[in-house]
């Protein structure tokens, strides 16, 4: 389960094991053309420290939204190794 805290407008998820604070972001990605594309720009973020989990890399919207707390830089040269250009939304 997934909750906002009005006040601050972070995420808490919730599960048998407690809650965890969810940090949420997004990065434009341009150049990705198929699946192959989503596959080396998810393996790469994967692969950044920060990132605890690839929430979604979107083909036809041209995203990469990861959940943690990365640098910024670090996340945007993964992508760029891989041939893309990125951008934090």
């Amino acid at each position: 389960m997934t909750d906002v805290d009005v006040h601050t407008g972070r995420a808490y998820a919730y599960s048998l094991g407690g809650e965890k604070e969810i940090h949420m972001k997004t990065f434009n990605v341009d150049g990705m053309s198929c699946m192959h594309c989503v596959m080396s720009v998810t393996k790469a973020l994967e692969a950044v420290p920060g990132v605890d989990q690839v929430v979604e890399v979107d083909l036809e919207r041209g995203v990469a939204v990861v959940d943690g707390e990365p640098d910024d830089a670090a996340v945007i040269e993964a992508i760029a190794e891989e041939g893309y250009e990125a951008r934090v939304v």
